[in-house]
């Protein structure tokens, strides 16, 4: 039954956020500071969550299931994690 109710959840989520988004658009002017905000917290979330998701994945699939990494010793693998965080920050350069 889960499973079902899963996969119905998930095949209902973007067609809901879509009709929430459409109908949300005529609430607030176009060009308003709090149509920008409104924006960017959208988009921040939305980013958030892919960078996660893609994060979580790459260290689930390259390093926990891997057989090497498995058998390496404890400090390769913490050096592994903490390299993926370091290098998953911001540069600065956007600025």
């Amino acid at each position: 039954m889960t499973p079902n109710v899963s996969a119905v959840a998930y095949g209902l989520t973007i067609p809901l956020g879509i009709a929430v988004g459409l109908a949300a658009r005529t609430t607030y002017p176009p060009n308003s500071s709090k149509n920008l905000v409104i924006n960017g917290i959208v988009e921040f979330v939305s980013a958030s969550i892919l960078m996660y998701t893609s994060l979580v994945e790459f260290m689930a699939h390259e390093i926990l299931f891997n057989k090497q990494m498995q058998t390496t010793p404890f400090g390769r693998v913490a050096a592994a994690f903490a390299l993926i965080y370091w290098g998953s920050g911001d540069d600065g350069s956007a600025s």
